[in-house]
């Protein structure tokens, strides 16, 4: 298992193809970042506990899929680990098939 630390101050983070949302308006949302830095997306699953991709630990997305303000996957796949590329695909992974998994490992 691995322990991301939330940092505050991150530098140059960005949603590519994103906009400018409303303070708090996705309190589900988490940046995980190193040295003011961001390395990694996650969703708020709890209050104290952000899911990511497992490949996160190597500087990668992670981030969240959401549909009708639920969540629905995490990224699984990016093109070459860069997400700036729309035109190559991105897969997410469905979240509900590991969520007893989940829930387990949350129980401690």
């Amino acid at each position: 298992m691995y322990l991301c630390v939330l940092m505050k101050g991150a530098s140059e983070s960005s949603i590519v193809g994103g906009r400018v949302a409303k303070p708090h308006s996705r309190p589900y949302m988490a940046s995980l970042q190193v040295e003011e830095r961001h390395i990694c997306g996650g969703i708020l699953i709890r209050p104290d506990f952000v899911l990511t991709a497992a490949h996160c630990n190597k500087l990668n997305s992670g981030g969240p899929l959401i549909c009708n303000s639920k969540p629905q996957g995490i990224t699984a796949f990016l093109y070459k680990d860069d997400c700036s590329k729309p035109n190559f695909p991105h897969v997410f992974t469905k979240i509900n098939f590991f969520l007893p998994w989940i829930k387990t490992m949350m129980q401690g």
